[in-house]
């Protein structure tokens, strides 16, 4: 009876430790699992608004209006690399130089190509067209994580979002 009660106490003792140990386990790593995309977050807005925030005071020419009449893609690539998703959106920019093109089609072409069709409504619906105009790149930065925009290089977003909704700033 005695090596009955010691088996029955060893095995509730040890059944108490691993009910009680695993879940703590699992607690701690899902908490790490979301201070890393809390992070990685964090580091994609603050890339992101950066991107943002040079092509604003470096790369984008204005006109007298005040409305970006160009952006200078050297500059771009000197600080942020080359991508191809750049590329794309240089490509756009220079075709849309060549013909002045309506306000919708100035700012669905570069955007549909470099981020997509379901991107533009997004971004229209959070009001983006405001905070270009404020040169906002911090609450730009936080709309496009928001809408999920996550795996096309910063510069490469940003340069298609200033260039489609600065551009075409009359609609």
């Amino acid at each position: 009876m005695n090596k009955i009660f010691k088996l029955i106490t060893a095995f509730l003792t040890l059944t108490f430790l691993v009910t009680t140990t695993a879940p703590s386990v699992a607690y701690a790593a899902t908490q790490n699992n979301i201070q890393n995309t809390q992070s990685n977050s964090a580091v994609q807005e603050q890339q992101l608004t950066e991107a943002i925030q040079y092509i604003f005071d470096h790369a984008a020419t204005y006109n007298k209006q005040g409305y970006i009449e160009n952006i200078d893609f050297d500059l771009i690539r000197s600080q942020y690399g080359d991508s191809q998703e750049l590329t794309l959106v240089e490509n756009d920019v220079n075709a849309d130089l060549m013909y002045k093109a309506s306000a919708w089609q100035c700012t669905v072409t570069a955007i549909q190509d470099t981020l997509g069709v379901a991107a533009i409504s997004s971004l229209l619906s959070g009001g983006i067209v405001g905070l270009v105009q404020r040169k906002a790149a911090a609450e730009i930065a936080k709309l496009i994580l928001k809408v999920g925009i996550k795996n096309v290089a910063p510069a490469a977003a940003a340069a298609s979002l200033i260039w489609s909704f600065g551009r075409c700033m009359w609609f």
